[in-house]
């Protein structure tokens, strides 16, 4: 039950907010998953497939401050955070994000109180 699946939710807003919903997430993003085979001599290669095409808005964590040691573990904290178009339970932290060109990878998936939308916290990757 959210705005734009002809539910009451839709009677109480405007219908310019459903005009102006592309504007909060611009960017088009793929989520990937990674498959791996082995060839003939042994050796794994890995690929990745799209599994998932949605729009989110990407942007710089504001708490990004890198690696910090605790007695018993170290914590990264993420870069960037994407926050997705709607509600994707089947997105785990085994994924990656391709946005912008760049490849990222999952950190970590929030989910809000009511499975209405879903953030993810993004590793910057180079490869």
């Amino acid at each position: 039950m959210g705005l734009g699946d002809g539910s009451v939710l839709d009677g109480l807003v405007h219908p310019a907010l459903f005009e102006a919903l592309p504007r909060l997430y611009p960017t088009l993003v793929e989520v990937q998953t990674e498959t791996r085979t082995r060839r003939p001599n042994g050796e794994v290669a890995t690929t990745w497939a799209t599994t998932l095409v949605a729009y989110g808005n990407l942007a710089r964590a504001e708490r990004a401050q890198g690696e910090s040691r605790e007695p018993t573990q170290t914590v990264v904290s993420a870069a960037w955070v994407l926050s997705l178009d709607g509600h994707y339970p089947q997105i785990e932290v085994e994924q990656r994000v391709v946005a912008k060109g760049q490849v990222f990878n999952v950190s970590r998936v929030i989910h809000d109180s009511v499975d209405g939308s879903t953030q993810l916290e993004l590793e910057e990757t180079r490869h």
